[in-house]
């Protein structure tokens, strides 16, 4: 998956959400649904060092996105295992939330927008890059 769906597929929903980040100085993200943690390296370079928790349901996935954080040295990435939303993570504790092409139910979809409303704090900004028909190269 990483070496082929991520830079012919993936990368077009990524460059357009990071295109969108307005972060300062401390940013912390929450990405939820981070599968094996693309574009977490990009989130955590905005304003030199951002904090980036990603959250997913895949062990498998999680441990690959935590070797290539681990590659990169000591660095504010981190990972969470959680299959159901509310996640543990605390509520208003996150300046971003983002998400890359979910998946799911129109309910699914709303209990991530819920979630990713509770963990921001008042002023953040959510990201959700959504594929719409015609607007990618198929």
């Amino acid at each position: 998956m990483e070496t082929f769906v991520v830079p012919r597929y993936l990368s077009f929903f990524g460059e357009l959400l990071l295109e969108m980040v307005l972060a300062g100085e401390g940013a912390r993200f929450a990405h939820l649904g981070c599968r094996t943690g693309y574009p977490d390296k990009q989130l955590y370079e905005i304003n030199g060092g951002s904090t980036v928790v990603g959250v997913d349901p895949s062990a498998a996935a999680l441990e690959l996105a935590r070797n290539k954080a681990a590659a990169l040295g000591e660095v504010p990435i981190e990972y969470v295992e959680a299959t159901d939303f509310p996640t543990g993570l605390e509520a208003q504790t996150f300046s971003h939330t983002v998400c890359l092409h979910p998946v799911g139910s129109t309910e699914a979809r709303l209990d991530l927008y819920r979630e990713m409303h509770r963990l921001l704090y008042p002023g953040g900004q959510a990201l959700v890059a959504l594929p719409l028909r015609g607007s990618f190269q198929e």
